[in-house]
């Protein structure tokens, strides 16, 4: 190399821009002048700091171009509305976990941290809208979220949305710090489908399904 010394990091990451509403011509990178702005603080009194950060995160692959979209800024926030209302709804009546909730937050678990670990953020953001529509449903009952499914909801939203996390974490009981709660782990065991379905065919057409246990011999 030109230098003795290492590289400091392991590899370069060129992030996209995010271009103003209604910019479809892609503007010469050279060019001091590179379109209109869009400044976050036009934003932040109206939709607050976690709305922006994860309409942001939510845009894309950081590595791709983007256009700003402010109704995309109002779903973030309509989102964060729904799920304080979902956490202070379920805190403190959950008497058990059902395995349908328990499954869905070892997989919850599981698609956030490879998105972060492959720096595909905008995927994270889709597991805990899913997350937050399964806890919000009809058909769950007010007993079948505990208290420990919550807590692991708030400790992944944190690096996210850090302001309505750490509020999040003190109205469910919680006094020690946010900041310091480990990471959860999932189990790749209780995410293997213990059931699949078979179809019946005669004379090479479908007309039957059945499910078949997989640990059946």
């Amino acid at each position: 190399g030109i230098t003795q010394r290492r590289e400091p990091f392991r590899r370069l990451f060129n992030q996209g821009r995010i271009r103003a509403s209604g910019v479809v011509d892609e503007v010469d990178p050279t060019s001091a002048h590179r379109g209109p702005r869009v400044l976050a603080e036009d934003y932040l009194e109206q939709y607050g700091a976690d709305a922006m950060r994860l309409h942001l995160l939510f845009l894309g692959p950081p590595q791709d171009h983007a256009e700003w979209n402010e109704e995309g800024l109002r779903g973030c926030a309509r989102f964060l509305q729904r799920t304080h209302e979902m956490i202070l709804h379920r805190h403190g009546k959950g008497r058990f976990v059902s395995r349908n909730v328990l499954v869905a937050k070892h997989r919850l678990v599981r698609r956030v941290s490879r998105a972060i670990r492959n720096f595909r953020l905008n995927k994270a953001i889709s597991a805990f809208m899913e997350f937050v529509k399964l806890l919000r449903g009809e058909n769950l009952s007010i007993e079948e979220v505990d208290r420990q499914t919550l807590k692991t909801f708030v400790v992944l939203l944190a690096p996210f949305a850090p302001h309505m996390a750490h509020e999040l974490w003190q109205e469910i009981g919680e006094t020690s710090s946010l900041d310091h709660e480990p990471w959860p782990d999932h189990s790749e065991e209780l995410l293997e489908p213990s059931e699949v379905s078979l179809a019946v065919l005669v004379n090479e057409k479908i007309v039957d399904r059945i499910t078949v246990d997989l640990g059946a011999s």
